[in-house]
């Protein structure tokens, strides 16, 4: 595959605004979401403070989702990808954390009715609309980076980037590093359900990001060796 410098990166791309502001967003609707969303009390007075992992759960799915945009957008291997998939993905995944963003505010809404039926009195706290509005920054700024790469790089898809996605020895190592990622996913996360209680699963399921990517580092690295081609020797 000849090289084509219009897949190059700087060495200090992760400073780019919209990848800084990935991360800020990524750290404020972490932050957020194990604040209380919702504080005030219940029907026999007693105070009732729930953080974004409770209940429905949607602050650890804004956290999962986040995790997710954070690692596309600020690791160099996606950064330079030339596979359509990978290019469009910054956009893919803000399509999901705004639409999250709308299940969190009807969840937010129920929890709340739920409890003032009882009789209680409780409100949304400015937290939530925190972790809201980080996982919106973290959504508007893929949706620019995906712009930026069609704009710079021209079309997602070539012909002749169709005839090199099929090669061998870009499949080889591409399923096994999704084989990878999804191995070291399932290990750690049935390792850790059996271990945590069901209210720490959804952070568990943070952990368990982390255990894919590793894996599928790993997996990656090991199909690309699988399929690397020995240096000729000299014919004597």
């Amino acid at each position: 595959m000849t090289h084509d410098p219009r897949f190059d990166v700087p060495h200090d791309f992760r400073r780019q605004p919209a990848r800084v502001a990935v991360a800020l967003g990524l750290v404020v609707t972490i932050i957020a979401s194990l604040l209380p969303w919702i504080d005030g009390t219940n029907g026999a007075g007693h105070r009732v403070s729930l953080n974004g992992f409770v209940g429905p759960g949607d602050g650890g799915f804004l956290t999962v989702f986040g995790v997710a945009q954070g690692v596309v957008v600020l690791s160099r291997w996606t950064a330079e990808a030339r596979a359509a998939v990978l290019r469009v993905m910054p956009a893919l995944i803000g399509v999901v954390l705004i639409l999250t963003c709308f299940t969190a505010q009807l969840d937010v809404g129920s929890e709340i009715r739920g409890i003032e039926f009882e009789g209680g009195h409780v409100a949304i706290t400015a937290f939530f609309w925190a972790a809201v509005g980080g996982a919106l920054l973290m959504a508007v700024a893929g949706f620019w980076l995906t712009t930026a790469d069609r704009l710079r790089r021209g079309p997602w898809l070539r012909r002749a980037e169709i005839r090199a996605a099929v090669d061998r020895r870009v499949i080889v190592p591409a399923l096994l590093g999704v084989v990878g990622a999804l191995g070291g996913f399932v290990i750690v996360l049935s390792a850790g359900a059996r271990t945590f209680e069901s209210a720490l699963v959804l952070i568990l399921v943070v952990v368990a990001l982390i255990g894919a990517i590793v894996g599928g580092w790993l997996g990656y690295r090991i199909g690309g060796w699988l399929v690397a081609t020995p240096p000729s020797r000299d014919r004597r």
